[in-house]
């Protein structure tokens, strides 16, 4: 499980968290998964959430280049942030259950 292979790199050696985030991000998955393990999600429900998701997406691309075009935001950070926004935009239409052409 990736939550078991990241355990000794989010804690120090004195047990300590360093990286709290992502520990919590990896244990969400983990508890959810297990919650869901059994269960189908219908189309509906499952095609409504990445619907939001990537509503969100598009809402984060207008501003992105909005900014951009005011003088905002330098050109290389809006190509690492488009990067960012185009994975998470092809995981939702994946998870959706197909990609789009656009």
């Amino acid at each position: 499980m990736q939550r078991d292979a990241i355990r000794p790199l989010v804690f120090d050696a004195d047990g300590a968290l360093r990286h709290p985030r992502l520990w919590e991000q990896y244990n969400y998955r983990a508890q959810i998964t297990e919650r869901f393990k059994d269960s189908v999600i219908p189309d509906e429900e499952r095609s409504a959430h990445y619907g939001v998701v990537l509503a969100g997406l598009a809402a984060a691309r207008s501003e992105l280049i909005r900014m951009h075009r005011a003088g905002q935001l330098h050109d290389e950070l809006l190509r690492h942030i488009e990067r960012d926004l185009d994975l998470q935009e092809v995981a939702a239409q994946h998870g959706m259950g197909g990609v789009s052409a656009e």
